[in-house]
């Protein structure tokens, strides 16, 4: 539950005690299969050691914050490279496929579409403190299949895309809307993937739909062909 400040300046989120805990161990467990898991992967330890140092003083939450304080659309929360592999594996993903996250934040989601085998992966974020650290990290990786671009994602270019990652759980229904838009312009067939919601649109078909683990907990994912 998300409450505002009644002061102009500010905006708090306030959280019951029972489930920041809760989420706090959730999250570490989810950390400690996903070591189990990338331990012997070179590449998840400079991603995970790239996340750390550049984010030792300045946590993603204060910088949505700072940047985006009174928008629906920057509420912050991440998915896990864990959890992203779980999701494309679900979905039959392949390493010819063409990855998008629209609102990429530090760009997990692309991080771990790279580590699951993808071809190419993209991020398109409006914050540009996120895009240029996650390219800081694209460097260390060496990899050239990897891209962020800073800019808004409803106007972005997606018809490259196969795949395409949304996580619209707080995003305004207008923005909602623009995406599914956009997606229905594309000329090929498109699996999309939504968080807490589905896109709605003739040429959209839900395939599934799955609860899978997130920064705040669970959420219900869509998975849906655009057609």
């Amino acid at each position: 539950m998300n409450i505002k400040s009644t002061n102009k300046t500010e905006k708090s989120e306030i959280f019951p005690l029972g489930y920041i805990i809760k989420t706090n161990i959730d999250n570490f467990f989810t950390k400690v299969e996903e070591f189990a898991f990338f331990c012997f992967c070179k590449d998840w330890w400079i991603i995970e050691f790239s996340m750390l140092f550049q984010y030792m003083f300045s946590s993603p939450y204060k910088i949505m914050r700072k940047t985006h304080l009174d928008e629906d659309d920057f509420i912050y929360g991440e998915i896990s490279i864990k959890t992203i592999c779980e999701i494309l594996k679900d979905i039959e993903a392949d390493r010819d496929d063409y990855f998008i996250d629209l609102g990429s934040g530090r760009g997990y989601a692309v991080f771990g579409a790279y580590l699951a085998g993808i071809q190419k992966s993209k991020g398109i974020e409006f914050v540009k403190e996120f895009t240029d650290r996650a390219l800081n990290t694209k460097k260390a990786l060496r990899t050239d299949k990897i891209e962020f671009l800073n800019e808004d994602f409803t106007k972005s270019d997606l018809n490259s895309a196969t795949v395409i990652f949304i996580a619209g759980t707080t995003m305004e229904k207008s923005t909602i809307k623009k995406i599914a838009c956009r997606i229905s312009e594309i000329d090929h067939c498109v699996k999309v993937i939504s968080l807490s919601r589905e896109l709605h649109g003739k040429n959209f078909k839900t395939v599934f739909s799955k609860e899978y683990r997130f920064s705040w907990g669970k959420s219900l994912v869509y998975y849906q062909i655009k057609e």
